[in-house]
């Protein structure tokens, strides 16, 4: 067993620990009857909870002495502060003052989920633990980059801080070390978020305002850590709640606006392609952010805010599921294409049939029906239902797929259009132009078979590679092995790592390659790569006959004598310029 094995499956097994266990605390919660909104250093004010009522002896407004309380107390409610869970039905003596009455009352914890706001948010954050669960271990065991390990890790660390916040109750200064715990995955995940961004931006980002960005991170997180964990020790060892108060919740809040405010600028800085995927991580982030300040600022009450935070924690999980497999955000070798989708659709379709196969059994067929009925029936509808599967292909080819279907349409129809082009120089500029744009790709170039190696002919994007290969370079040397695409990566050529190559097969010879950039943080799926080839091996075609049609022209006249030497000369001079762009 090799170690990265080992380890991948260890941090896996601890993601779904902290899952289940986050889950198994969330439907178990117990904490305060009400919630407490802190004022001042030694006050805080009682509100009811949606669908709890309040114990006897306290009401809405009343307002309980922090400073008062003893430690079992102070600790709870700063365990409370935090949103941790409390053990179930212990009881704490909480001072309250109405008026000029003062009362000391004992509160005994109650089930959160007896609130129905609270009891769906915990089925709405189930489903936010199951999403932190499936992406984790999907870029954990099937992402090939940094920022794929980033993601697995900060899933990770989020699952664990879900489950030492949510887990199992406790109280005294054990539940709050398990707090502090919690507040300790907290920062790691925004480190790690932090590195996330900062990698997927990439050259995006200026040689300043990297370094700008992390001092800045590191001092705001370590006033964040500082002051969340200082606030709460010091409340339940001292009784001063001074930094317990919503506004300094906004502290732990605010290292996650710096790879945010990171996003904003490498977006206006990113190449075209790498545009869409930032649009959808800057939403991601924020309804990342949303749900962090509303858990970090109490400003409503503990059963709303735990609902609000596990909505919009639903809605950036989901938005990152989608981000990491629609845009590829981080890379990825497993591929959500056509085939997956047309798979579904076709087991959609089998389970109608066997469905409907089984009801016309049962409900239409009498048990002495002929064998040949009982045969004649089933394959009707498997006929009948085989169109729709058709329908529902080409449903799928339209609408969930529109954007790429209209790409490689026009493709095609390029692909065939190409050998009806008279000019060989159009044609090149054509193909280089028509592949970037269809393909979203940074750069592309073209290369000619020549007698000593194979020549540039065109290229285009910021990428440059060499003018002239080797006639023996790796990447050429598959191409003509194969006849197939070949990526870049597994060869160790010439032309980079970062990219893949299509061959040109004439005649079931080699005679060019088609070379282009990956998209930022993605590879080209296998369905692309087919139609890549076949739109190289048509190109290729067409430019080979342009060349012998200008080459029969120039012997034609050279053999008739009535073009002079020099002028044939010169004009085969000018069609090889034009060839290679020069």
């Amino acid at each position: 067993m090799s170690h990265s094995f080992a380890s991948r499956t260890f941090i896996s097994i601890l993601l779904l620990a902290g899952g289940i266990w986050t889950v198994w605390g969330s439907f178990n919660a117990h904490n305060l009857p009400f919630s407490l909104s802190v004022v001042d250093a030694r006050t805080a004010v009682v509100h009811p909870n949606p669908g709890i009522p309040l114990p006897p002896g306290i009401q809405a407004g009343d307002r309980v002495d922090l400073k008062a309380l003893d430690l079992s107390a102070r600790t709870a409610v700063a365990i409370y502060d935090m949103q941790g869970n409390l053990p179930a039905s212990q009881t704490f003596p909480l001072v309250i003052h109405r008026g000029d009455i003062q009362a000391t009352v004992p509160v005994t914890t109650v089930r959160v989920s007896l609130s129905q706001r609270a009891f769906i948010a915990d089925w709405i954050f189930f489903g936010n633990i199951l999403l932190v669960s499936v992406l984790g271990l999907l870029v954990l065991w099937r992402g090939r980059n940094k920022a794929a390990g980033y993601l697995a890790v900060w899933m990770l660390v989020a699952a664990w801080g879900f489950g030492f916040n949510y887990g199992p109750a406790a109280d005294s200064t054990f539940g709050l070390w398990m707090q502090s715990i919690a507040i300790g995955c907290y920062s790691i995940g925004r480190v790690v978020f932090y590195l996330m961004i900062e990698t997927l931006l990439g050259a995006s980002l200026t040689k300043r305002a990297r370094f700008f960005a992390r001092y800045s991170f590191a001092l705001i997180l370590a006033v964040g850590v500082g002051t969340i964990l200082g606030g709460h020790w010091i409340y339940a060892m001292s009784g001063w709640a001074g930094l317990m108060q919503p506004a300094f919740g906004i502290l732990f809040t605010a290292p996650y606006f710096v790879p945010a405010l990171m996003l904003v600028f490498g977006y206006s800085h990113a190449m075209q392609a790498q545009k869409p995927y930032l649009r959808w991580m800057l939403f991601n982030t924020a309804m990342l952010l949303v749900s962090i300040f509303v858990s970090n600022t109490a400003v409503m009450s503990l059963v709303t805010t735990l609902a609000v935070q596990s909505v919009f924690i639903a809605i950036g999980f989901c938005g990152w599921t989608y981000t990491v497999l629609r845009h590829r955000v981080v890379d990825l070798s497993v591929v959500l294409d056509r085939t997956l989708v047309y798979g579904a659709t076709t087991a959609l379709v089998v389970g109608i049939v066997a469905a409907m196969n089984s009801v016309a059994l049962r409900v239409t067929l009498g048990e002495h029906t002929s064998l040949l009925l009982q045969i004649v029936v089933p394959l009707a509808l498997g006929i009948v239902l085989g169109r729709v599967r058709m329908y529902m292909d080409r449903i799928v080819e339209r609408v969930f797929f529109r954007s790429k279907y209209l790409s490689e349409k026009a493709l095609r129809l390029f692909a065939r259009q190409a050998g009806y082009m008279e000019n060989a120089s159009k044609l090149l500029d054509a193909a280089v132009r028509e592949i970037q744009l269809r393909m979203n790709a940074p750069a592309v170039a073209i290369y000619s078979a020549e007698k000593q190696g194979y020549k540039r002919l065109r290229q285009t994007g910021a990428d440059k590679y060499p003018e002239e290969l080797d006639i023996d370079d790796a990447a050429l040397v598959a191409l003509r092995t194969e006849s197939a695409a070949v990526d870049l990566p597994d060869v160790g050529s010439a032309l980079g790592n970062d990219g893949c190559a299509f061959p040109m097969i004439v005649l079931g010879n080699l005679r060019g390659a088609v070379v282009c950039q990956n998209r930022p943080s993605t590879h080209y799926a296998m369905d692309e790569k087919t139609l890549l080839t076949q739109v190289a091996s048509d190109v290729g075609a067409a430019l080979r006959i342009l060349r012998a049609r200008d080459n029969e022209t120039i012997v034609a006249e050279l053999a008739e004598g009535k073009v002079p030497t020099r002028v044939l000369r010169q004009r085969a001079r000018n069609m090889h310029l034009a060839r290679v762009g020069t």
